[in-house]
Order: structure tokens, then sequence, then C-alpha cells
């Protein structure tokens, strides 16, 4: 028995109080001691939730130290409204013996009978060792992660996203796709914070509230301000949202987490001045499978964004580099993919850098029950004996709150509900409960989970089935995110599986009604200018009575709907226009007056521009039957039929007939595309933590190694126009030292990095030290990637003005050496500065200084050149 655990022990055979400020090292044993402390005082502890803390320590202990007897001495019940019964224990696998005022405990195996011959230890017991599943590795850093305090890269996919965005030629728009726990978030703050350190914006588009103040919370220690632009209507509310647009404006704000939805609404005349201003960097679409998923039906905001983006383009400034679009995703289907290109692919260059591996934390559990009955038995019977903390996931909000209150009854108080309805205030409060490790369940629907990073979760049970395996794949990622065990527990009835067919079904406008609705909003068109016309989108489809009675909301849901599914098809782009400004009339009498008619005429503006949408048109026969027919109706069949395959692979993971492995690869591979258009294939590395498939045939957990893709971008170097003149038109430059001491050289790495050096390549036993000084904080756009000498190849970097620096007593490879010069790389500067006896490495022993093609000085002769 571990010295940690008998301290535990011996905490608990008192009947408190309890010392929350115990320093456990074990996070199961902390979470019980400070449940015990806390829940005393507050009132957020019942007897169900100490049996399942109590459990997951003893159970752990057990499984870690198999050669000795483990048991608890606890307080018995009697006259406490806190400790459990000897039923409540013996529910939980425990055998109970009383001594006097206490129980003592020990663990029994759990033999669920719905287990199909299974016992509960192949659920839970990797889950209570915390078995480690994750196979990438830390890589060092560059040396710009020192910005955020970090010296270390996640996995070699997130250094390659980082670099890739912050290499990109500007306009750009990069698609990322990094697997849960690679530190996606970073992807986007770190290139917004470096490219903001004197003034800038980037905004991240969000999908959920919590996701919203869970970046806020990230980035706090870099942004002291508020970045989270959540709604709401009160003082409080409404001050922190103007101070937020007067940061944008004035470019100090630097990181901005907001909705589509508030993106296209108060937010828009604030980036609008900003990106007149040349202030706006970033343009990140977080969660960008959401695009397609969501954009398509209920939240059409999430693909009018890209009507947004154009029209920002149009507004920034001559001289001004262009803003850079970012998609962020765990994971992309090809269809997803094909309208991330659609929407944002325009002008270009749009690339995919993808390290895409499935999970390979969670292991898959299904069980069918008969009816709701003994689903909610199943449930119960696991909570009693599955680790903390868990997610149980709901399809419906009512669900959810009946949940909720039914796991109350069961003696649970350590419990959260998060749907659709609940305050955004509310929201907030249960994420910090979750992460202070105060709330052990989370009953939760949909709108819990996207990008809620809480690391420890051991189990995600869903007690419905989910109606795409994107949606199921999402929440079971709230699991294992430390990179240890984690479990996927369905429990589902004939009633849920219809249910996910039901809502499979995206309500895709038809063609018919499609063009009904569009002909009359193009019929009250508004010529923006020569390409662009503005439409309303609260105009009556037609003039029947069902029409006339639609709810004017719903109407426009509608329209808007049509508007976006002809631009999947490429019969439009939406576009954009700014809002109106507030101007007062300075020559009124009265400026009371004055201000109170330009509120009122802002107002009627603001509500005229809220009505209509631009768009321009590629199809002049874009309101007859026959367009419609050949270029609407296929993209709705894609869409329709990448549904119906989504959700078949859903039902695939139930049934248990392949490796859940081999299904979700499936989903997620992406085949290559040629012509025109050409775009490789993104591979997915295979992983499963265990399933039904697996374990028939006795197969262990798997995990195939990362991809990752290593983007090529044209050249835009920005060298300065000493080092043009010094390498005379050549490819390379190379300059030899006879003596280089320490502050010479970091005054020369300086001036290169100054000069638009951005990749530095030395030995690894020299890398950290000189890494040093290649960053210069509080200066916009000077960044520099560096590689290890060995094994660097010029064709798995960025396109970028690269340094190669040989410390006396090394050698340049030959294939570097021929590099430097060769005939095709000649528009990208490669600088060698190398020790003057530094022989050849092809030809030794001449000299490297004797035999280097293109330009060579000695390091006396830069100096004076370049006044160093």
């Amino acid at each position: 028995m571990s010295e940690e655990f008998a301290r535990l022990a011996e905490l608990l055979e008192r009947d408190g109080p309890y010392d929350s400020g115990e320093p456990f090292r074990d996070a199961c044993h902390r979470r019980l001691v400070q449940a015990l402390a806390r829940g005393q005082a507050h009132g957020r502890l019942g007897p169900g939730d100490v049996v399942a803390l109590v459990g997951h320590a003893l159970r752990r202990e057990s499984l870690l130290s198999p050669d000795f007897p483990v048991r608890f001495r606890v307080p018995s019940a009697t006259g406490s409204n806190l400790w459990p019964s000897r039923p409540g224990w013996q529910a939980a696998s425990f055998g109970v013996v009383e001594e006097g005022e206490h129980y003592t405990l020990t663990p029994r195996p759990w033999e669920p009978p719905w287990l199909q011959g299974h016992r509960g230890s192949a659920l839970a017991d990797a889950l209570f060792v915390g078995e480690r599943r994750r196979t990438y590795e830390e890589v060092p850093g560059d040396p710009f992660l020192r910005a955020v305090g970090l010296t270390h890269y996640r996995c070699d996919g997130q250094r390659e996203a980082i670099r890739a965005i912050l290499s990109v030629p500007d306009g750009s728009s990069v698609v990322v796709t990094l697997p849960t726990g690679a530190g996606k978030s970073l992807c986007a703050h770190l290139p917004a914070l470096l490219m903001s350190q004197n003034r800038g914006i980037s905004v991240m588009v969000v999908p959920t509230t919590a996701l919203a103040l869970d970046q806020e919370r990230a980035a706090q220690a870099w942004v002291p301000h508020p970045t989270a632009y959540l709604g709401g209507q009160s003082g409080s509310d409404r001050e922190r949202q103007e101070g937020m647009r007067t940061r944008i404006r004035d470019g100090t704000q630097r990181l901005l987490f907001s909705s589509p939805e508030g993106v296209l609404g108060s937010l828009r005349p604030a980036l609008y001045d900003a990106t007149r201003k040349g202030l706006l960097r970033l343009l990140v679409v977080d969660e960008a499978h959401m695009v397609e998923q969501w954009g398509d039906e209920f939240r059409s905001a999430f693909q009018e964004i890209a009507g947004l983006r154009r029209d920002l383009r149009r507004h920034i400034p001559a001289g001004a580099k262009p803003f850079i679009t970012v998609m962020l995703t765990g994971t992309l289907t090809e269809t997803a993919l094909d309208t991330l290109e659609t929407l944002f692919g325009e002008p270009g260059p749009f690339a995919v850098v993808s390290t895409a591996q499935l999970r390979p934390e969670p292991a898959y559990w299904a069980v069918r029950a008969e009816d709701s009955r003994a689903q909610a038995s199943i449930i119960i019977d696991s909570l009693r004996h599955l680790p903390r903390p868990l997610i149980l996931y709901l399809t419906e909000r009512a669900s959810a709150h009946e949940w909720g209150q039914r796991l109350v009854d069961e003696g649970y108080r350590r419990v959260d509900v998060v749907a659709g309805d609940t305050p955004n205030a509310d929201r907030a409060a249960v994420i910090e409960r979750w992460r202070n490790s105060e709330t052990d369940i989370v009953v939760a629907t949909s709108a819990f989970g996207l990008g809620v990073d809480h690391g420890d979760v051991r189990v995600v049970v869903h007690a419905t089935v989910p109606e795409s395996i994107d949606r199921f794949y999402q929440e079971v990622g709230r699991g294992g995110r430390d990179g240890a065990a984690s479990s996927s527990f369905v429990v589902y009835t004939p009633e849920d599986v219809e249910r996910a067919n039901r809502m499979n079904r995206k309500k895709l406008i038809g063609i018919e009604r499609g063009r009904e609705r569009w002909t009359r909003m193009f019929e009250k068109r508004v010529a923006v200018d020569d390409d662009r016309f503005r439409v309303p989108i609260d105009v009556q489809p037609g003039w029947s009575a069902k029409d006339m009675e639609m709810d004017n909301d719903l109407n426009r849901a509608w329209n808007v709907r049509t508007l976006t599914l002809m631009s999947r098809a490429r019969l439009l782009d939406l576009d954009a226009e700014p809002p109106p400004v507030f101007a007062v009339n300075e020559n009124s009498a009265r400026a009371q007056d004055a201000e109170a008619e330009a509120r009122e005429r802002y107002e009627r503006s603001l509500n005229e521009h809220s009505r209509h949408r631009v768009v321009s048109l590629h199809d002049h026969g874009h309101t007859t039957a026959d367009v419609w027919g050949r270029i609407v109706e296929p993209v709705r069949q894609t869409i329709a039929q990448a549904d119906n395959r989504s959700h078949n692979f859903m039902l695939e993971v139930l049934r248990g007939s392949r490796c859940v492995g081999d299904v979700l690869a499936d989903a997620y591979a992406i085949s290559p595309r040629e012509g025109g258009h050409a775009r490789p294939a993104v591979p997915v590395a295979r992983a499963c933590g265990g399933c039904a498939y697996d374990r028939a045939i006795g197969r262990s957990p798997y995990a195939e190694p990362l991809p990752t893709a290593f983007p090529q971008w044209p050249t835009h170097e920005g060298i300065g126009e000493v080092v043009e003149e010094l390498r005379g038109g050549a490819g390379g430059l190379a300059v030899f030292y006879e003596e280089l001491n320490p502050k010479r050289l970091s005054r020369l790495l300086q001036w290169l990095v100054g000069q638009g050096i951005r990749i530095a390549v030395m030995p690894s036993e020299t890398l950290e030290e000189v890494s040093r000084q290649l960053y210069q904080p509080g200066v916009d756009g000077r960044w520099v990637f560096t590689y290890p000498l060995d094994g660097f190849w010029f064709l798995l970097a960025p396109r970028l003005p690269t340094l190669i620096y040989l410390p006396p007593r090394h050698s340049l490879p030959g294939y570097l050496q021929r590099a430097i010069d060769e005939e095709g790389v000649r528009n990208t500067l490669r600088f060698l500065l190398a020790h003057r006896d530094t022989q050849d490495s092809e030809r030794p022993p001449r000299l490297l200084r004797e035999t280097m093609a293109g330009r060579t000085y000695t390091f006396e002769e830069l100096s004076v050149r370049i006044g160093l």
C-alpha cells in the first residue's frame, strides 16, 4: 500500500472536519478530500458522490497494489446525511463489515449483467489506473514560444501548424487539423499575439459561449482585459461590450472570441473600423467543421461570415497586409473541407496543414436497453462504479434537466446541467466549478463540450444516440484529454435510434421552394455596385395562406438558408457591406434633439441593414428551373448523402461489426483531388482504445504514428536591401569567420533577423543557447523558426530566408551545400555562416570557402559593409 493512500485512509477514518489543503499528489485523492471539506461547508456533497469518490481511490489503489489487501475504514451512516448507508456501499460492489461507528470497505468485482459477458473491470480498470494511451511527445520549440512562457511544442503537428500560419503569404487561408490534446488553440493564440505586439486585433469565431469563456481563461495570462464577447443587456454587460469594441478600434484588444452572430452583429462596425486602419491580423474560425454541420441548418451565420470576410478585404488600406484566415478543427470530413474551400478559398492560396490522428485514449462500449426504464437502471448502476469526473450527454434540453434531477434524487450533489437554455452566467459558473474539481458530473446537451478542455475526464456516457458520427466523436473527445485511458459508454433504446434517424435529416430546402424564395428576394434587389446586389431576407416566398402566416423570424431563417445553399452550389457568393454609421448633425440648434434624431435614424438604418444580405452572382440563369436542377440539386444530394453516410457510421459503432478505428478513419480520410483545383490527400492515422470488434478478436489498444503535412508556400521573402546587394542575385551567400565571440555573433544574428532571416539551422548542442538571441519581444514580424542541423532538409521547411550556422569543427552536409546554390530555389536566400577552416565534406581536405559557389565574404568584410 502506498504511503499517500495510507495517509488518505487515515484521514477518512475520522468523522471530519477535513482539511482541503492536504497536499495529495494523486488527483482522485485530492478530489475526494476537497469534496469532503467543501461539501460540508457548501452543501454540494451527497452520499452518492462519496460512494463514487471513495470507490475511485480504493479501486485505483487495489489495482496499483495487487499483492496487498486494500481496505478503507469510513464513518458509518449513523446520524449522518453525508456518509452512505450499508446498502449504498454494497450497491457499488463493496464488501462492508460494520465495526462500531465505522464500516470497513473491501472492493469486490463489478459484474453487471447488461455488459454482455464482460466484468465491469474490463470497462473501468484502465480508467482507474490512468493507463497512458497518447503516443506523441513534446518537441523543442522555436524562440518565440517564450512569448507565452513555453519552451516546447506539444507535438510536431502543432509546431508545423504554427509555422505554417506564421509563414503564409499575406491574405492566405489555412485549414489546420490537429488531434485532441495537441494544442490546437495555441495555433491561433500565439500567431495572434506575435502579430499584435504593437497593435492589432485577431478575431476567433467560436461556436459556443462555453468555448468563448474557456478561451478567455486561457488567454488571461497574456491579455489582461476581457476577450470573450458575450451577449447580455445588463449595465455591466454593455459596459464590457463597449470596452471591447473601443479596444478593437484602437488596436489594443489583440484577441477576441465571439460567436458568428456577434461578429455579424454588434461587433461588425468596430471590425470595419479596425480593418480600415490596417489592424485586422487574423480571422480564425475555431471548430471549423461546424461551418458545414451547423451552418447548413440552424446557424447560418457560420457560413455568412464568409461574406463579411469578402467585404472586409475590400476595406484594407493601401500598403497594409491583408489579414490571414485560419480554420481550426480536430476532425474534418471531405464535404466539410469542400465547404470551407468554397466559402473561404478565394483569392488564395488555400492549404491544409493536417496531423490527423484518431483518438487513442477512448475505449468504446455500447449497450442496447429495451426501454427507457432499463436504460436509466443501467446508467445509474454504471455511475456508482465509474471514476470521476464524467459527462452524461443527452440530445434534448428537457431530458438533460430531467436527468439532472434524477441524479440529485439518487444522492448526487456534485452535479451540474448545461443545455441550450442555460444562461451565460450559469454556464460560466459551471465551467469554473468543473475546472476547480467542484463538479463530478456534467449532464449536458451538445451545448457543452466544444473546446472545453478539462484534462482528466475519464468517461463520456451517452444516454441517447447521436445523429451523426461527427457529433458522437466530438462529444467522446471531451474524455481523456490528458492522454490517459478514457471510455465512451453509449446506453441506447430503439426509440433513441429512431430519434437519431429523424434528427439526421437536415432541414435542407427543396429546390422548387428554394427557387421560389430566391426569385422573390431577387425581384426586390438593389444594386450595390456593378457586381453585387442587396436582397431582402424578410420577403414572403409566395401568397398562399401558409406563406402569409409564417413567423417572420422563421421566414428569414429559411431565406438565409436558401442563400447559403446557393453559395454552396457556387450559384452566388455571399458578400457584405459596411453597417450604417452613427452621426449627429452638428448644425442642429439643440444638441440634445440632434443626438436623439441621429439615434432614431441610426436605429432605422441598422434595422434596414439587418433585413438585407449582399450577394454577387455567378450564373445569369439563377432563377430558372433548369439551373436549379443542374447546379443546386446535386449539391443538395451531396449534402444529404454525406449526412446519411455519417449517420450510418454511427450505427456501425453501435453494432460493433468493425473496429471503431476503421469506421472513424473512413469517416475522416480525404482523398486527393486532381485537375485545376488539385488538393493533396489528407491521411488519418488510425487508433482505437478498444471496441467490441477488437475485444472479440483479442486486439489490444493501438495507435498509428501521427502524419504531418508540410505545405510549401510561394516565396515572399521581404529580404532587406543590404542582403540583396550582398548576394548579388545568387541563391546563396556565405560568410567565413576566423574568430566569433558571443557578443559579435549576437549582433550579427539580430541584424540578420532584421534583414528578413526567418529560419535558423545549427547543430543541436548550439541551438538552445543561440536561439535565445533570435526572438525580439515587442517587435511585430520578427520571428524565426529553428532547426537542428542533423536531418534538416529544405523541402520539409517553409520557403523562407534561411541561415545555416556552423560553429568551429562542424561540417556542412553535402546535400545542404548543394541546395544553397540550387537553381530552382535562387529566389530563396540561403545564408551560410561558417569557420574559415571548414572543409568541403564532399571534397576533403579542400576548404569550403574555396569551393563554395555564389558570393562569399570574410566576417571582417561583412562587418565593414554593414557597419556591424
